[in-house]
């Protein structure tokens, strides 16, 4: 292709273009009453093309270097709708794609494989700057990203934002001594906690909690990512992996002390199915009618473990489930939980899960590798296992 013009005028391959903006564009939905949270900045300088986006609480960039630009100007800026364009390129097709917005122009043309395009852009005066990151930071590298978008993505449902204490609507982390601890709390009753390996050796950090759809917005952007740089402070987070970064607001306030809860040296310990089981209590919360917080009953014997729940109005579900003791031994062992608790600390893990017992009055525990998940019972187990 010849490019010879002045302005905001490149080529890029189309599915590179596709795939860094698929990253950002869900930060921008819902934004449509205010023009500047709902569009992406397009800035080239030289061959390097930066996009941004922001919705006030989070604020993403993504650089990267064009195949080509304008022989005769190589600068320029232009604000656009991202439906607009990826519209444009769903349905133009070709490898590659050129977009054309000369100065002070009305319209952005886009051009592939002898198909033209066009689009008017968007009159913005005070596009969001990148946040304040004053007062510090904790900055060190995740060596296993994949390790950590997993970790983060199993946590994401656990927050629970009806609830008064804003501090709860997020995801905790912290990082010291080359490991990385993220926790969630839903109210006081389930708790799910991932340690991770990181290069950070900070001793005295006290981290920061990460709202849930910025969290959300990191497992997007950072699906394919091998390593990730981190730096958090009190009121921020930022995440950067070659070439794309988000900056995010902290929730601020004071983390409750999750650690004194989490119980050790189990006395028993028995293997359960996850899927298994939340499929049989999803069943059995079915049959019992619609309403929330239902109590349900667990009940382990020698002979294996059923399920028991009650309805409101008097209908009543038992299913039977499996379980394989690991340590220990089963003496007619039972706790009262609420189904959906139950289920929400079940979701964290894949399929195979450890349930720890430490006998009375002593929260559940859930385990798998690096990852816990733990919930308050309703009444105190009758007995414990051996």
């Amino acid at each position: 292709m010849n490019i010879d013009n002045n302005g905001l005028i490149f080529r890029i391959s189309r599915n590179r273009l596709t795939r860094l903006t698929g990253g950002i564009a869900p930060m921008l939905r819902g934004n449509s009453v205010i023009p500047e949270l709902n569009c992406i900045k397009m800035t080239l300088d030289g061959k390097m093309l930066t996009m941004e986006a922001s919705d006030i609480h989070n604020h993403a960039v993504i650089k990267v270097e064009v195949d080509e630009v304008g022989l005769q100007g190589t600068g320029g800026a232009a604000f656009l709708l991202p439906g607009h364009y990826v519209g444009v390129l769903d349905k133009i097709g070709g490898e590659d794609v050129r977009f054309e917005y000369e100065d002070n122009s009305n319209r952005i043309e886009v051009l592939t494989d002898g198909l033209e395009s066009a689009f008017a852009p968007l009159e913005i005066k005070s596009f969001p700057q990148q946040m304040d990151q004053e007062g510090g930071a904790a900055c060190f590298t995740i060596q296993d990203a994949p390790g950590f978008i997993d970790a983060l993505s199993r946590l994401t449902p656990i927050p629970d934002t009806s609830d008064g204490r804003k501090v709860l609507h997020g995801i905790r982390i912290h990082a010291k001594n080359r490991t990385m601890e993220l926790a969630a709390l839903h109210g006081g009753t389930v708790l799910a906690v991932a340690e991770l390996p990181s290069d950070a050796m900070e001793e005295a950090f006290e981290g920061a909690i990460m709202p849930v759809p910025a969290a959300l917005h990191v497992v997007r952007m950072f699906k394919n990512a091998k390593t990730l740089d981190v730096a958090i402070g009190k009121r921020f987070t930022v995440f950067a992996s070659d070439g794309v970064s988000i900056c995010s607001k902290a929730i601020d306030g004071e983390y409750p002390n999750y650690r004194r809860i989490i119980p050790e040296g189990a006395t028993g310990r028995i293997k359960i199915f996850g899927r298994e089981w939340i499929r049989a209590i999803a069943s059995a919360e079915g049959v019992t009618g619609r309403e929330d917080g239902k109590e349900m009953k667990i009940r382990f014997s020698a002979s294996g473990a059923q399920i028991s729940i009650s309805g409101k109005d008097s209908r009543e579900a038992k299913l039977d489930v499996g379980y394989e003791l690991i340590k220990g031994e089963i003496v007619d062992f039972e706790f009262m939980a609420r189904s959906s608790l139950f289920r929400l600390a079940a979701s964290v893990f894949d399929d195979e899960v450890e349930l720890a017992v430490n006998g009375l009055r002593t929260p559940i525990l859930l385990s798998k590798g690096n990852m816990i998940a733990l919930i308050m019972p309703l009444t105190p187990q009758k007995k414990a296992v051996k």
